[in-house]
C-alpha cells in the first residue's frame, strides 16, 4: 500500500491520548502504544512521541537487515525505518512480522539463527525496550505477548 506517511497523524493522536491519560491519572505510570506499521512505518516529519508513548515498530527486518520495504517510495529498508524511529524515541518495542507458513502460527522464525541474531542485536543496539513476536495464537493482552528488557 503506497501512499503518504501517516505517522505524524498517528503520533499526534497517541500524544493527545497520552496527555489525557496523564491528566486523568497523574500519579500513575501509564503508557499509550501505537504501531509504526504500513503507511505509518516511516518516521513522522513534524511530531515526536511523548515520553509515555511506546512505538511498536513493525520493522520486518527479521530475516535480514537489508530487506527492502516494498512500500517505500524512497527505497528504504525496514532496518532503516527502525533506526530512524530510534532517533526520535527511547520507547520502542520491536514487533517483527514472522508471517510465513513454517513459523507463523507459533511465532517462530524459520531463518538461519545467525541472521536472526543480527536482527536482534541491531534492535538492541538502537535502544529497543522490548520484543513482541507476531503470532496468530495468544492474541491476548500485550503484557502476555511482550518481552521487555
Amino acid at each position: 500500500m503506497r501512499g503518504p506517511a501517516l505517522s505524524d497523524r498517528d503520533v499526534r493522536f497517541g500524544n493527545q491520548c497520552a496527555r489525557l491519560l496523564k491528566e486523568r491519572f497523574p500519579d500513575e505510570d501509564y503508557y499509550v502504544s501505537l504501531n509504526a506499521y504500513g503507511n505509518a512505518r516511516p518516521v513522522p516529519l513534524k511530531t515526536t512521541p511523548d515520553a509515555n508513548v511506546v512505538v511498536m515498530n513493525v520493522a520486518n527486518n527479521f530475516w535480514k537487515l537489508d530487506t527492502p520495504d516494498k512500500d517505500s517510495i524512497v527505497g528504504k529498508t525496514y532496518a532503516t525505518h527502525y533506526e530512524d524511529w530510534s532517533k526520535l524515541t527511547k520507547q520502542q518495542v520491536w514487533r517483527p512480522n514472522t508471517g510465513n507458513p513454517a513459523g507463523w502460527q507459533s511465532g517462530l522464525p524459520d531463518v538461519p539463527i545467525e541472521r536472526t541474531m543480527e536482527s536482534f542485536l541491531f534492535a538492541m543496539s538502537r535502544g529497543c525496550i522490548g520484543l513482541s513476536v507476531d503470532s496468530i495464537l495468544g492474541a491476548g493482552r500485550l503484557k502476555d505477548r511482550c518481552i521487555t528488557f
